[in-house]
């Protein structure tokens, strides 16, 4: 009920976390195709990646962005929850606190496409307490995660189909069920 009245109005000027190669020992190579796909179909888009994907930066360039895609990795603390992460390099993870402490009303939607992004911890068991709560919570209008680890391709397959919905005048809610449907439905061979 405390999003209820909002709603995403898209598309916007589109800012996309590229985050495929923060964990070198984890390369999520479908990602990559991800970022590049959304990127072509948001010409005037702004990629970060490396390091100049850092919390900083990312805060700073939301403030010009009406959706944020972030594609790499997630993760989930489930004894502190304000810990739940975008993991952005070996070094650097922008966490739910960092979120909640930010300002991202001027984001129509957050694109989380990383693993448990909107899985929350056993310490608040009656509160949604996760990376994608915290975008809905500092301002943003949709925000989109996941409840479980999510394979690289599948993110990807997803993610990609997902903005073609939106820009083909789908609401969030409708495109994102549109993109789950298709990707069950879909064989291997499409």
């Amino acid at each position: 009920n405390f999003w209820k009245g909002k709603s995403a109005v898209l598309p916007g000027p589109v800012l996309i976390i590229d985050a495929a190669g923060a964990l070198p020992q984890k390369k999520l190579r479908h990602a990559e195709a991800e970022v590049d796909e959304i990127l072509q179909l948001f010409p005037s888009g702004v990629k970060l990646g490396g390091s100049e994907a850092t919390i900083f930066e990312i805060i700073e360039a939301t403030q010009a962005s009406g959706i944020l895609h972030f594609a790499g990795h997630g993760e989930a603390d489930l004894d502190d929850p304000l810990r739940s992460s975008l993991i952005l390099s070996e070094e650097e993870r922008l966490s739910v606190d960092d979120i909640l402490a930010a300002d991202f009303s001027n984001l129509s939607l957050a694109s989380l496409s990383a693993c448990q992004t909107a899985f929350h911890g056993k310490s608040l068991p009656d509160e949604f307490s996760n990376v994608a709560v915290a975008f809905l919570a500092a301002g943003a209008s949709a925000a989109l995660g996941t409840l479980w680890n999510v394979s690289d391709v599948s993110a990807s397959l997803f993610s990609r189909r997902l903005f073609h919905e939106v820009l083909g005048g789908a609401p969030v809610p409708t495109a994102a069920r549109s993109a789950q449907l298709w990707l069950r439905d879909s064989t291997d061979s499409q």
